[in-house]
């Protein structure tokens, strides 16, 4: 396929072959522009203004909708093929209730009434599982929690019963614990319906547990193909080989660099003539360099388009080969005793912090009368210098609230926040700008938290110039000397925030923030928006940074495998409130609470015989209200151990383990007895 735009030619996908069958998910993976949304938007008939199919063929049932008009398309779009997009808020129509929304499919296809439209409804959103369907199809898309929403796009696309569904990217923006039920969900459709699934993602974790077989993509075209085991044991381009080398997952040695892809993929407007990921590999030889490979299929049913396939599984190899794993400093838990005891000295301490956002919703007050969202209730902990706390949980869970008050831009409702022992909430004028300059946040997206307006050089500089520091010819040496530690050319000091990728925004991002020196920095989901090969470079960059400039660390994310690998310890908040704190390996190991227990069971793993072996989801149902929690213990209503207790009495935090805690009535191990003083110094709530 070539797309023009304006003046260019694009070609977006080249030879790409994808074959599907009844009851089959295929995964196709790749980086962002590899051509994978394209190719489903290429069998939907839905490509680009400009763009269009020069050669090839997409046949349904021997049927070739490359050469159908768009009013043939309509009639197959929703009817023979669904599609679920990425974005499930974008993809509904936010002035129509869910329940029209998918009867609209219902009458344009098959031509039933009114009634029988909305009889269906209520059978398709039962089918999808979501919890009242009858009541919900009458709420707008808003009104409903990210997995909900995904729920009701996947009843759109299966409401005619398709033969081939197309899942872009499904469960992207969801958390493990809703991201699995997706999946699970979309596994027990296929085999009810006979559905073909392409399963689009880069996330390799998710086609491992749920593809039959696997299609590589690289700059347009499919490099590697074959069943999912086979390639995740013994994967034969180096492009596959390289994506699941880069993986932080339950088994990675923090004590190592992780492995990450140099360079970038080719432009597509002037593709090369030869292999096109030559400048990548680490195996590139003289005949990479001048021909092109083509994608030749063996006896095993295994398809791989390269001069020099591997033979032989070196994952283990690469990640552990000097160049791409240098040392960095040993985790707090790893130190020396005498070491690790001034680690834990406390930088930042934050008690008893409560924030409530009062509801200005008319629908709300009309309901409730005058409320509150409790984002969160009674948090207490402590950072000690040079560490990384991790923080995980659910969205809505206040994770992100939580490191904004620390940051300080957030008022906490009551609370206290220190910094090297003195009260910053409350503080104004000097004290306060003398607080912002030690303690930075990250923001979760870096282009919307990038002025658009102004030039890179521009936006490192700009905090440096609000706290009033040096000159400016001492500004602009800083802000070059900022760039080069992120990674980032001088030659791009002057273009703005569009005209670079996501890893690169995110460094900029990462350069604003360290551009006053400070003592900590709050990261909110810092590689949750990029590509797996990016993202293992930006890792990389900020345990660097930490390692040469002594940073403290709060790591927000859902990634429990990144968070695993950055953190020395990790807070697991549940609805405003922390259920388990402790050190990394004794809570990955060994975890206290069922909530814990459910996120980490519900993690996808890039092994497919491992994924398959275990039971996922353990985490049902969807987080309550923040607005009217659960009495007692907040999590009782999801919980398969909760008990009468657990309604009528808030558990508090106990120790199971040396600066180890959990509240819980009823936890997978029993507590130890810890000295109160200890257990005040790491910083739990022992109320």
């Amino acid at each position: 396929m070539v797309i023009k735009l304006q003046n260019s030619t694009v070609h977006a996908l080249d030879g790409v072959n994808l074959s599907v069958d009844a009851g089959e998910t295929v995964g196709l993976v790749g980086e962002s522009g590899s051509g994978k949304t394209m190719t489903g938007m290429a069998v939907m008939g839905l490509l680009p203004r400009g763009g269009s199919i020069q050669t090839g063929q997409i046949l349904l049932d021997g049927r070739d909708l490359a050469q159908l008009s768009e009013r043939e398309l309509q009639e197959v779009r929703g009817k023979d093929i669904g599609m679920v997009f990425q974005d499930p808020m974008t993809a509904l129509n936010p002035t129509m209730t869910v329940g029209r929304q998918v009867a609209e499919s219902l009458r344009r296809h098959l031509g039933v009434s009114k009634a029988e439209a909305n009889r269906r409804v209520v059978e398709l959103l039962s089918l999808v599982g979501m919890p009242r369907p009858k009541d919900q199809a009458s709420d707008y898309p808003h009104q409903l929690s990210g997995g909900l929403r995904q729920r009701v796009v996947i009843a759109i696309a299966l409401a005619c019963e398709p033969k081939l569904l197309i899942a872009d990217e499904p469960t992207t923006a969801l958390d493990v614990t809703i991201q699995a039920q997706i999946l699970d969900l979309l596994d027990e459709l296929r085999e009810r319906m006979r559905l073909g699934i392409i399963l689009i993602t880069h996330d390799m974790g998710v086609v491992a547990g749920r593809a039959d077989r696997v299609s590589v993509m690289y700059a347009g075209r499919v490099v590697e193909e074959g069943p999912t085991v086979g390639l995740f044991r013994e994967p034969r381009h180096p492009y596959t080989e390289a994506l699941l080398a880069s993986l932080p997952d339950l088994e990675s040695d923090r004590s190592r660099r992780l492995f990450a892809i140099g360079g970038l993929p080719p432009d597509l407007s002037n593709p090369p003539a030869n292999c096109r990921f030559a400048e990548r590999c680490r195996y590139a030889q003289d005949e990479c360099q001048t021909n092109d490979p083509l994608l030749i299929t063996g006896d095993d049913g295994r398809a791989v388009a390269c001069f020099f396939p591997r033979t032989s599984n070196l994952l283990d190899e690469i990640r552990n080969s000097t160049d791409a794993t240098q040392r960095v400093a040993p985790a707090i838990g790893e130190c020396p005793p005498d070491e690790a005891q001034a680690a834990k000295e406390s930088l930042l301490e934050v008690v008893g912090i409560v924030k409530e956002f009062r509801v200005t919703s008319r629908i709300q007050l009309r309901r409730r009368g005058a409320v509150s969202l409790k984002a969160v209730s009674g948090v207490s902990l402590a950072v000690g210098v040079g560490e990384t706390l991790g923080v995980v949980g659910e969205s809505g869970c206040g994770k992100t609230t939580l490191g904004r008050m620390i940051a300080g831009l957030e008022t906490p409702t009551a609370g206290s926040v220190r910094f090297q022992g003195k009260e910053i909430v409350g503080s104004s004028g000097r004290q306060f700008r003398n607080s912002r300059r030690d303690l930075q946040l990250m923001f979760q997206d870096p282009y919307s938290s990038l002025d658009p307006r102004m030039r890179v050089g521009a936006i490192i500089e700009e905090p440096m110039r609000l706290q009033h520091v040096g000159t400016p010819s001492e500004r602009q040496s800083r802000v070059r000397e900022l760039m080069g530690e992120v990674g980032l050319s001088l030659a791009l000091i002057d273009r703005y925030p569009h005209e670079f990728s996501g890893g690169q925004r995110q460094r900029i991002g990462l350069a604003r923030a360290l551009s006053l020196n400070p003592r900590v920095l709050v990261a909110d989901e810092p590689v949750s928006a990029l590509d797996v090969s990016i993202r293992s470079q930006v890792i990389n960059l900020m345990c660097q940074l930490q390692e040469t400039h002594g940073l403290t660390y709060v790591v927000i994310s859902h990634d429990l495998s990144v968070v695993r690998y950055m953190a020395d310890r990790v807070a697991v908040m549940y609805l405003g409130k922390i259920v388990e704190i402790g050190p990394t390996e004794s809570l990955y190991s060994e975890p206290v609470h069922p909530y814990t227990d459910g996120l980490l069971k519900s993690i996808p793993l890039p092994d497919p015989e491992l994924t398959r072996n275990r039971r996922l989801a353990s985490v049902a149902g969807e987080l309550p209200s923040a607005i009217d929690p659960p009495s007692g213990c907040r999590f009782r209503t999801r919980c398969d151990r909760a008990a009468a207790i657990c309604a009528e009495e808030e558990p508090t935090l106990r120790a199971f383990g040396a600066r180890h805690e959990a509240a819980c009535h009823f936890p997978l191990r029993s507590p130890v007895e810890v000295p109160v003083a200890r257990v005040h110094a790491i910083g739990g709530d022992t109320t």
